[in-house]
């Protein structure tokens, strides 16, 4: 040491050597020498000295009072203890009081091996000053480091502990000292045995460690090699415990994210992808680890919506959730409509990103618009119908309904009510109306599973009330459903009971009259064969005219009782066939022309009946016709036709059946009806000729109505009688 060293030097005056001469053999010394220990106290407060040199033997007590009292007033300053005689049981009690060195007088035969103590030891003094003020500078830089810092020297041994080491392990400063070495704290080695000398540093080491409490961490240590006063090692110890934790449940909601079936991630601040799913990349036609990173083209749409900045707030924890829509055109599919909902995603209180859900919807809004015009369509056309009207979908939801169905079964709710409802539960409350309300059902489910249409199948329900129903499969935007229709039809069955009441009757009567009527006729048509073999006479012929229209009038009379309104099963007929079959039961000198081509669903034998008494019609009110060639042969489109007197020019009336708009008309060119009782022809009993019955027409209206079509009088194009027929049905 080149630098002076103040000592303070306590002994009695007799004594020799006197530390006085240690000045003369080192020149760096400079000693103050006192002879009590009280004044030794008073110059040591004045400062500046290094070390202090007493002796035993002292005039007002001895150096063991001094070594005590100076440890009390001056606990770091080396005392180096110089007795006159020396003993092992002296030198044990000065060290053992704090004497930094013992050196018997009778031994130390040189000043200079005094000297030489003294410097070493306030060396040693200046070095613990010294590493003294390095920890103290170190524990004030340290004071706001969360992390544990710990100091050892090369073979492991602790020569600093950081305060708040018990933050980490739970023992006190002191504690971990006593533990001898710093692998002691750790469940297994932090390096190899020369792998520090060899990186000269050692970053990140993750391990674990079992607290004084008995608890498992994770902890992050970073190993220095320094070369500083206070050791050669610098440790510092993370507790990352936490963190883990919440890196593990960060990772969970990733693999959530992962396993969702829709496209989802977690969005960082800045909406960049911290996480991917194969849904969303398949959106954008990459894969998850090319997007992460990445922004979202999506956040700021939904931003977009927002008045402030919604996204951020998520993070700020103003809002718990967004959710909604977005349309437009992405760069990635084209126009699309994703349905979106935001989250924070939150570890222990904190957000540390936003999970982001999203659901391709395009086709489904699609649907349900096309849905809403269909069922605006169906609600504006099932109003403006006269029976109650039900849709329903596959899955037998409610579609549209119209106030007639409700006011058909006093439903209190109102059509919109229902839309959306259970069509099973709403037939089970209306079947509870039905009489057979088994049967109800039954059929219901029946049509639903074949997808049969049906008309009119009747039910009865418990006030008495006869409903039909029909029912029609109905093709929807997005597959198929079900349409019915009810009609109230009480009246309808009543007036149908009534009619075949009177039609029962009248036939009765009409059996009677012509079992009555027939059996006089025929006793008269024998006299009168018998008395036209006694005698000629000119009323013979007048006779028999009067009794071949009674037989006339009793079988149309029998026509118009025994058939109705109504026509039995119907078959797709050729009307031209069907016209030249009937026009040979007509025995006339007339003219037939075909000029339709046509096929109608009807009642062979009705329609029949229509024909045989139209052709009776024209001819026997046809008195004068056209002139018309002699061909035998009935021609379909022309002028041509069937005559009775075969080979020779002839009169007659000419009939022509042809095709109007929705029907079918027969006209002829005789005298025509007259306008003024073209309404009337239909009656029963009618007629303008004397040899008419007054039946045929009947019998043509009659079937006419029975197959739904409707007939009207007009005057041809040559100037007779046309009779039309429309609502006709073609096939």
């Amino acid at each position: 040491m080149d630098q002076p060293v103040r000592v303070l030097a306590v002994e009695p005056e007799s004594l020799t050597p006197s530390a006085a001469s240690l000045s003369d053999v080192d020149d760096r010394l400079d000693v103050v020498v006192t002879s009590t220990p009280e004044r030794a106290l008073d110059t040591l407060s004045e400062g500046g000295f290094d070390c202090v040199l007493s002796a035993y033997e002292l005039p007002d007590g001895n150096g063991l009072d001094v070594l005590s009292t100076l440890k009390e007033t001056h606990p770091d300053l080396p005392v180096v203890f110089w007795p006159a005689h020396g003993s092992e049981r002296l030198a044990s009690d000065a060290l053992a009081a704090g004497a930094a060195d013992y050196l018997p007088r009778e031994e130390s035969d040189r000043l200079s091996d005094v000297a030489e103590r003294i410097q070493r030891a306030c060396a040693d003094y200046r070095d613990r000053q010294q590493q003294a003020s390095a920890i103290q500078r170190y524990e004030m830089l340290l004071a706001d480091i969360s992390d544990t810092v710990l100091m050892t020297d090369e073979n492991g041994a602790f020569s600093y502990v950081c305060p708040n080491v018990s933050h980490v392990f739970g023992y006190s400063a002191g504690e971990v000292t006593d533990l001898g070495t710093v692998d002691a704290l750790f469940e297994e080695p932090l390096f190899e045995p020369g792998e520090l000398d060899e990186r000269g540093e050692i970053e990140n080491i993750e391990t674990e460690i079992t607290t004084a409490e008995g608890d498992r961490r994770t902890v992050l240590v970073t190993v220095k090699q320094v070369d500083i006063p206070v050791g050669t090692r610098l440790y510092t110890v993370r507790d990352i415990t936490e963190r883990e934790r919440r890196k593990r449940e960060r990772r969970q909601y990733e693999r959530m994210v992962n396993t969702m079936q829709e496209s989802a991630c977690i969005y960082d601040e800045d909406a960049r992808f911290e996480a991917v799913n194969e849904y969303l990349a398949d959106f954008y036609d990459t894969t998850p680890d090319d997007l992460v990173g990445e922004k979202s083209n999506l956040v700021p749409r939904i931003n977009a919506q927002y008045d402030d900045d919604a996204f951020g707030e998520l993070f700020t924890g103003e809002r718990e959730e967004l959710t909604g829509e977005v349309a437009g055109e992405f760069p990635e599919g084209g126009y699309q409509v994703l349905d979106y909902r935001l989250t924070p995603l939150i570890v222990d209180g904190d957000v540390e990103g936003v999970v982001g859900v999203t659901r391709e919807v395009t086709e489904q809004r699609e649907y349900e618009q096309q849905l809403e015009e269909t069922n605006a369509l169906l609600s504006t056309l099932f109003e403006a119908l006269p029976v109650g009207v039900l849709a329903e979908d596959e899955s037998r939801q409610v579609l549209a309904a119209n106030e007639r169905l409700f006011e058909l079964f006093d439903i209190k709710e109102t059509p919109s009510d229902i839309v959306g409802a259970d069509c099973e539960r709403l037939a089970e409350d209306a079947g509870g109306i039905f009489a057979d309300t088994e049967a109800f059902i039954a059929e219901i489910e029946h049509r639903i599973e074949t997808r049969n249409p049906v008309d009119d199948v009747e039910f009865v329900l418990e006030d008495d009330r006869t409903f039909a129903l029909s029912y029609r499969p109905l093709e929807l935007p997005d597959g198929s459903g079900h349409l019915w229709m009810y009609r109230d039809v009480t009246e309808q069955k009543e007036r149908e009971r009534t009619l075949k009441r009177e039609r029962d009757r009248f036939e009765e009567f009409a059996n009677v009259v012509s079992h009555d009527l027939r059996n006089p006729l025929h006793v008269a048509r024998g006299r009168l064969e018998l008395a036209s073999e006694d005698c000629d006479s000119e009323h013979h012929e007048t006779i028999v005219d009067a009794l071949d229209r009674m037989d006339t009038l009793i079988d149309d009379l029998l026509t118009l009782a025994r058939e109705d309104d109504q026509v039995n099963e119907r078959e797709h007929i050729d009307l031209a066939s069907l016209v030249e079959s009937c026009w040979r039961n007509v025995d006339s000198v007339a003219t037939l022309q075909v000029a339709i081509d046509r096929t109608v669903s009807a009642d062979r034998n009705r329609l029949r009946q229509l024909f045989e008494n139209l052709f009776r019609n024209a001819v026997e009110h046809g008195s004068a016709g056209s002139d018309i060639g002699a061909s035998p042969e009935l021609v379909r489109g022309s002028s041509a036709g069937t005559q009775a007197d075969q080979g020779s020019p002839t009169r007659g009336v000419t009939i022509r059946i042809g095709e109007l708009e929705g029907g079918f008309y027969v006209g002829d060119d005789g005298p025509g009806i007259p306008p003024d009782v073209r309404e009337r022809v239909f009656e029963a009993g009618y007629s303008t000729t004397e040899t008419g019955t007054g039946f045929g027409l009947s019998i043509v209206e009659q079937v006419a109505t029975a197959h739904g079509w409707d007939v009207n009088v007009t005057e041809s194009d040559a100037g007779g009688a046309r009779f039309e027929f429309t609502g006709v049905e073609w096939v």
